[in-house]
């Protein structure tokens, strides 16, 4: 509603009511998906293989023709680097749910074409995520007491961070002064921050109402929490990831640490684009609802048993 208020005011040139729909339609095929998985109807494992086939295809095709030679960055057919990156991630994360196998074999595959976008934001969701694994293994390792387990990681972290502390320092500013460019990021995120602020609850509707020099300037924050937060009001983001901190919670308590570790890449990747618009996204919070509704100790909780053997839902 919200959407179409402001079609009609002073922020009519910000304002995409158009793409409520786009969003509606993206929120009702997440509970379909959701539902399909549930009952056993999609085999996601062939989903998560036909999308990498699709994805490593499309990259060899744009390489061959030499599609968008001229930019600097490596882009394939995306607009840019980081909506590579969010494909990257989403095909990694159902790789990591559905199938493993084909994780071991994509992912070397996945990660060059991630290094050859040269996007920090790929950086640093695969260094945040390999080391969210490390301390996840060390914490949860069973064999020995819970305080031992504290203790090493306390010890390892102190040792890192006398040692290279500095180095990772200076390697973090190196990285997001290039990320920022020149300050732009920022401005976009404290004027989202600002955008969303003025309107908490309903937000502004669907548009871009961010800033360089303030907000309503008609730009994306470029960030999925905030963008989301600026159109629709602060509890909508919060509903759709607290389903995802939900299913990282899940993951930890079925120990399933690997993909506990690609959501939080996944999670990562979302920081430095607005994902939320893309179809992928809602493909993947179908897939987040299915796995924390579905029983832990059945077979429909493991994600990585065929449809086949998971249980069946009601004609």
């Amino acid at each position: 509603m919200t959407a179409f208020v402001y079609f009609f005011s002073h922020y009519s040139e910000m304002s995409d009511p158009v793409y409520v729909f786009s969003f509606a339609g993206g929120l009702i095929l997440a509970f379909l998906i959701a539902d399909e998985i549930r009952c056993g109807r999609i085999d996601m494992r062939i989903v998560a293989v036909t999308s990498l086939a699709t994805f490593l295809v499309g990259n060899l095709v744009s390489v061959t023709i030499g599609y968008n030679a001229g930019s600097f960055r490596y882009t394939g057919f995306a607009n840019n680097p980081n909506q590579l990156i969010f494909y990257i991630a989403s095909i990694s994360l159902l790789l990591a749910m559905y199938d493993k196998r084909f994780l071991v074999l994509g992912l070397p595959l996945l990660v060059y074409i991630g290094v050859l976008s040269g996007s920090d934001a790929y950086v640093a969701s695969v260094t945040i995520g390999a080391i969210s694994l490390v301390y996840v293994v060390f914490f949860y390792y069973q064999k020995t007491p819970l305080i031992f387990n504290i203790g090493v990681l306390s010890l390892l972290t102190a040792i890192v961070v006398i040692s290279y502390g500095e180095l990772v320092h200076e390697y973090l500013v190196q990285i997001w002064d290039e990320a920022d460019e020149g300050g732009s990021r920022v401005a976009l995120l404290v004027n989202a921050v600002r955008a969303s602020l003025a309107s908490p609850l309903f937000g502004w509707g669907a548009g871009s109402f961010s800033g360089i020099f303030s907000p309503f300037e008609g730009y994306e924050a470029h960030n999925n929490l905030l963008d989301l937060s600026m159109q629709f009001g602060f509890l909508v983001p919060l509903a759709i990831y607290g389903v995802i901190i939900i299913a990282m919670t899940e993951a930890l308590k079925r120990r399933q640490y690997v993909i506990f570790a690609f959501i939080v890449s996944y999670l990562v990747s979302g920081i430095f684009h607005f994902s939320a618009r893309h179809f992928v996204f809602w493909v993947e919070f179908g897939v987040f609802l299915a796995y924390i509704s579905s029983p832990r100790n059945s077979v429909s909780g493991r994600l990585d048993e065929p449809s086949a053997k998971r249980v069946s839902c009601a004609e």
